[in-house]
């Protein structure tokens, strides 16, 4: 939550955001963009399988399968900017500002360079997957400086980190910086994490 615990009266030595409804905006909200970053955070200190919780957690399309799961009335192909917060008198944890958010951008950045691990770099596109265990193989396609990368990311020993054997069409890559094509061609790349 942006905020806890929530501001339920106005407080004068506060001011404004105590005067705030108890569970939105900033007075106890659960903010996206935040938990973009907590992501973005827990991958980068190795703690993959934390950082796929959270983004299940945030993302609606994930439910618990509880008949109590607060996401069950949220869209699940939207991202929203926040979710009303726990002391919201009628819509606990139900999503808000739709439409007007950058955390879609976020946890989409953060989704593709940092768990995917496929990111843009001057030398080239660096390949480092840090998928989540349970994932045998995921596919993603990407366009990088004209070309068409379709890549393939395979997991077969169940690994959430590691290091990763790369094949560019067919032949293998010496570590895990695909070099930039200038002719803008099309690409198959095959990612094996590795123990």
């Amino acid at each position: 939550m942006v905020l806890a615990p929530t501001f339920m009266a106005q407080e004068d030595r506060i001011g404004r955001i105590s005067c705030m409804e108890p569970g939105i905006g900033e007075n106890g909200t659960v903010y996206a963009h935040t938990n973009a970053w907590m992501i973005f955070g827990l991958l980068q200190a190795g703690q993959t399988e934390k950082a796929y919780e959270v983004f299940r957690q945030i993302c609606p399309g994930y439910f618990s399968g509880e008949a109590d799961d607060p996401k069950k009335n949220c869209l699940p192909y939207m991202v929203s900017n926040s979710y009303f917060g726990s002391d919201h008198r009628n819509n606990k944890f139900q999503m808000e500002f739709t439409w007007i958010t950058g955390s879609v951008a976020w946890l989409y950045n953060i989704l593709l360079q940092h768990m995917l691990g496929i990111r843009s770099e001057f030398g080239g596109l660096r390949i480092d997957p840090k998928i989540p265990a349970e994932w045998p193989e995921c596919q993603v396609e990407r366009q990088f400086r004209g070309a068409t990368y379709h890549i393939t990311i395979r997991n077969p020993s169940g690994l959430s980190d590691g290091r990763a054997a790369l094949t560019l069409d067919g032949r293998a890559v010496e570590g895990n910086l695909l070099p930039i094509d200038a002719s803008g061609g099309s690409h198959e790349v095959v990612v094996t994490l590795l123990v």
